[in-house]
């Protein structure tokens, strides 16, 4: 009768452990489609943002989730990045999208205007949103 609990009892745990890994994948696949957004703003808006005040423009941004919207400038299928063009012609605003996104995005979309939601990692060459998904293409 001991053994019967205990094999009951490890395979609780297994089942338990397996369900709560299932969870933890699936809802990290799907969290920015689920996500609210913190600010909603044109690729040129945002990063006037950062060239006016790059300190202050981290602090209020950075690990944010956001709605970022604007005309496509380019598109890297490899890489699965979406470039938005900005007032400045040499920084983009570039937008990382999650794999699941890749269905989504072909050159077909290049100067139209889209909204696009992800969480902005701040500014090196270009202005960075990583996990990104694809709201809405207009035009």
């Amino acid at each position: 009768m001991k053994k019967n609990k205990q094999k009951y009892l490890f395979l609780f745990i297994i089942l338990l452990f397996a369900g709560l890994s299932l969870l933890w994948i699936f809802r990290s696949a799907n969290t920015m489609q689920f996500k609210k957004a913190s600010f909603e703003l044109s690729a040129t808006k945002i990063l006037d943002d950062f060239l006016q005040n790059e300190e202050q423009a981290n602090s209020k941004y950075i690990g944010k989730t956001l709605i970022i919207y604007g005309l496509v400038r380019e598109i890297d299928n490899k890489q699965n990045i979406i470039f938005l063009q900005t007032n400045d012609v040499f920084i983009n605003v570039s937008c990382s999208m999650t794999s699941k996104q890749k269905i989504k995005i072909d050159s077909t979309i290049v100067n139209h205007h889209v909204r696009i939601k992800g969480e902005c990692s701040g500014m090196l060459i270009d202005l960075n949103l990583n996990n990104c998904i694809l709201i809405e293409i207009t035009d």
